[in-house]
């Protein structure tokens, strides 16, 4: 097993909103499995350069549907179902994403977060 710290990547419109607190969730179809409660995650951009690291302190799974309709705190809130769904479709190109597909939900406290 690797002692490398995982990362995780953000599309660079997020960065700010994670290093200002406002993020502290993220949804995710392809979560690396060394990624688990206490531990530590690497946060990188586009460019793959880090930008802050944060201690995972909370982590669920439920349909993508049922994420939009309930919301995910720390998380952008969505109109409908369908909105999160194209999203997602828009990182995951390659992959059949639909209301029913399963998704991660990660999160961390802002408190646990360095740059």
């Amino acid at each position: 097993m690797s002692s490398e710290t995982p990362s995780l990547a953000f599309a660079d419109e997020h960065v700010p909103r994670i290093l200002s607190g406002q993020k502290t969730a993220t949804i995710r179809l392809d979560l690396d499995s060394r990624i688990q409660l206490g531990r530590s995650v690497t946060f990188v951009d586009s460019e793959r350069e880090r930008f802050a690291t944060a201690v995972v302190d909370d982590r669920g799974y439920e349909r993508l549907a049922v994420l939009a309709r309930q919301g995910v705190p720390g998380h952008k809130q969505y109109e409908q179902p369908a909105d999160l769904v194209a999203e997602m479709h828009e990182y995951y190109p390659d992959r059949r994403v639909t209301g029913d597909t399963l998704a991660d939900v990660l999160y961390w406290e802002r408190e646990s977060l360095w740059e």
